[in-house]
């Protein structure tokens, strides 16, 4: 499994920084948010929509930002800690699970 230092924000929550760790069937976030482990687990299979947000509305402190649109209708936002080239690693990481994906969802 690879790790990745990044922070994300679920929905309209607050941002959260920590790390991804990815596999071929889960993506999983873990981190502080305010005092407090966080954890989100996100199965592969439950993706309908993965790509880089450009836009300032989309960015997460003004990094570049990985979108991530669940099934269910949230929408995942994960930006590198340090490296800016790690949202473009995971994100043709993914890409590589998409057939997959959208054969199990």
């Amino acid at each position: 499994m690879q790790s990745y230092g990044v922070v994300w924000q679920e929905n309209d929550r607050a941002p959260v920084a920590g790390k991804l760790e990815l596999d071929s069937v889960l993506l999983r976030l873990e981190g502080n948010d305010r005092n407090h482990l966080t954890v989100y687990s996100l199965p592969l299979c439950e993706l309908v929509g993965v790509r880089v947000g450009r836009e300032c509305c989309e960015r997460l402190d003004g990094r570049p930002t990985l979108l991530l649109e669940r099934s269910n209708g949230d929408t995942i936002r994960i930006a590198a800690l340090t490296q800016a080239g790690i949202v473009a690693e995971i994100a043709e990481r993914l890409a590589g699970f998409e057939p997959r994906m959208r054969a199990v969802g």
